[in-house]
């Protein structure tokens, strides 16, 4: 079970490379994108909301995966049945700021909620509140310095990073003490990628943090 805050940072740690998906991906694109990711392997993908097909395809890839994948949700306002998204088989939700009605909501339905942040303040403000799980959107030269200075305030902290990422910049991020990598369209471009091509990134984007991580 990975319903607590615990294991939750634990299993994306372990995933390190978090796929960024659409939800609005056409029906005939999600059994190939899918098998590619877990052809890769990818443990982790994070589904941008988008009605309609977002709820089937969490439930598919939950299916196909066997369950094996943690699923993250993003993009989502309060007037999303938080119990539907459960049931699809979603495992966090998380948004570009803190939502207190939606915190609220994913606390009574026993599901992690993982708030964004925008500054140092926003998560200080945030880890006061409990949480020591966060999302920071961000990029270019001066995101891994601004991973560093949130960690220096707030070294409890783990911190999923948004951003759109090379492999040559993945070292940057590590050092910087990112938790993870959101990696938003350096994996998944479009619905008509070939498989091997998203394979061979998230592969390439996976090496490339196995490696950093490894030298910490």
């Amino acid at each position: 079970m990975i319903n607590n805050q615990t294991s939750l940072t634990s299993k994306l740690k372990m995933a390190g490379i978090i796929a960024r998906l659409p939800g609005n991906l056409p029906l005939n694109s999600i059994t190939p994108v899918t098998d590619s990711l877990l052809a890769s392997p990818i443990q982790a993908v994070e589904i941008t909301y988008s009605q309609p097909g977002t709820l089937e395809f969490i439930h598919d890839l939950t299916q196909r995966s066997q369950g094996n994948l943690v699923i993250g949700v993003s993009e989502i306002d309060t007037a999303v049945p938080v119990e539907e998204l459960i049931e699809a088989g979603a495992h966090y939700i998380t948004t570009s700021q803190f939502n207190a009605d939606l915190h609220s909501a994913c606390n009574g339905h026993n599901i992690r909620y993982v708030p964004g942040i925008i500054s140092v303040m926003a998560a200080q403000m945030i880890y006061q509140k409990g949480f020591t799980l966060m999302q920071l959107r961000t990029g270019g030269p001066n995101g891994p310095d601004f991973i560093s200075m949130i960690r220096k305030v707030l070294p409890e902290v783990s911190l999923l990073v948004d951003v759109n990422i090379s492999e040559n910049d993945i070292n940057s991020y590590a050092n910087a003490g990112a938790a993870a990598i959101v990696a938003s369209t350096s994996i998944l471009e479009n619905a008509e990628q070939p498989m091997a091509d998203i394979i061979t990134r998230a592969r390439t984007l996976q090496k490339a943090w196995q490696k950093a991580t490894s030298a910490l």
